[in-house]
């Protein structure tokens, strides 16, 4: 456990030391900060890399490839309505809210359960993308923003959570639950909360000097890292889990750019 929370920190802390950047600065006027989300990305891979750990034992190889496309194709298309919610008035802070933000997380779980049980093809994932393509106006922005919740935003946090630390918690509190044809332990829950920890003292505030905790994003991002934690369980790395990730988020920014 030790060496996973270590990880976390060291990828923390170089978050922090790009936040506070030149590359940074430059990047405040743009609408998305990629530098950080690469950074997230790349340090728990370089950990790996320089620790000599096999790729494969943390959902990153190649060999089950196929098992974790079948879930994106088969969870992409469900998964995306629930972008639609974001695009409603939800005049700011409502229980009405606050009851979607946890009721979400668990229907996602179980439909990801549900949807794996299917197939469907790899067309329909394309689909929202193709609609993108033939949109009239403000195509090429909405394409850049679905480009970065899918294979940036959404990639960077779960190789990180899901990948290092979840696999590192496996190991050392073993699996010894079954969630629909899924294994899964202490090292889940513990990763989870550890995820929703992160979203509740806001570090980017911290970076800044500032201390703006928001707790109550702390049991709603714990009840949404759980689907995530099936899919890597369910699949076997990360693919999956990384791509649907902030799925949602991107679809809605695509439909409020191109309307």
């Amino acid at each position: 456990m030790a060496e996973a929370i270590s990880v976390l920190g060291v990828t923390l802390a170089a978050v922090g030391l790009v936040h506070n950047s030149a590359l940074a600065r430059w990047e405040q006027g743009e609408i998305w900060t990629a530098d950080e989300n690469v950074t997230m990305l790349a340090v728990p891979l370089l950990w790996l890399w320089i620790t000599g750990r096999r790729f494969a034992d943390y959902g990153l190889g190649a060999a089950n490839l196929k098992p974790q496309w079948d879930a994106v194709c088969a969870c992409a298309i469900p998964f995306a309505a629930f972008a639609l919610p974001s695009l409603l008035d939800w005049n700011g802070f409502s229980w009405l809210a606050i009851l979607f933000m946890f009721g979400a997380p668990v229907a996602a779980l179980y439909l990801f359960a549900f949807r794996l049980r299917k197939k469907a093809p790899a067309a329909m994932v394309l689909a929202p993308c193709l609609l993108l393509a033939f949109a009239p106006h403000a195509m090429s922005r909405a394409a850049a923003g679905l480009t970065f919740y899918v294979f940036l935003l959404g990639p960077s946090e779960e190789v990180l959570f899901r990948g290092v630390i979840q696999s590192r918690l496996n190991l050392a509190f073993g699996r010894p639950f079954t969630f629909h044809g899924a294994k899964w332990g202490w090292g889940t829950a513990i990763a989870s909360a550890l995820f929703g920890l992160l979203h509740a003292v806001n570090p980017y505030a911290l970076f800044a000097g500032q201390w703006h905790p928001i707790w109550l994003a702390a049991p709603i991002t714990f009840c949404g890292a759980l689907p995530f934690a099936f899919l890597r369980e369910r699949t076997g790395g990360v693919l999956a889990p990384g791509l649907l990730h902030a799925w949602p988020q991107g679809i809605a920014f695509a439909i409020k750019a191109v309307r």
